[in-house]
């Protein structure tokens, strides 16, 4: 999966149009979002991504979906729309404390 894919699906479930003046903003609010996510989501090496083309080394959907959530609310927040940013981080919070509940389980049993 690339950041491209995540974009995408964040600014389809803004229902936002792609600019450029978004666009623009979208490679640092996914690096943001994916260095938050990385310990969580059990990431075998973190990378910042370069551009909207680079990979993606997540492939669970759960890890998928809090990543889509979390640039959702960023992109919001950029565009100073106060009403979804605060769903898409309601959303983002509760898909991450999913990915870092698995993460404490397992720990207990190793």
């Amino acid at each position: 999966m690339t950041a491209r894919d995540i974009y995408k699906k964040a600014l389809d479930s803004l229902g936002y149009t792609d600019t450029q003046a978004i666009q623009r903003k979208a490679v640092t609010v996914i690096n943001q979002v994916y260095d938050d996510i990385f310990d969580a989501a059990q990431g075998e090496e973190y990378k910042p991504i370069n551009s909207l083309s680079s990979d993606v080394n997540f492939k669970e959907p759960k890890v998928i979906n809090a990543f889509v959530y979390g640039v959702a609310e960023k992109l919001a927040l950029g565009e100073g729309d106060g009403e979804l940013q605060q769903y898409f981080l309601m959303e983002y919070r509760s898909a991450k404390a999913k990915l870092t509940r698995i993460e404490k389980v397992k720990s207990i049993w190793r």
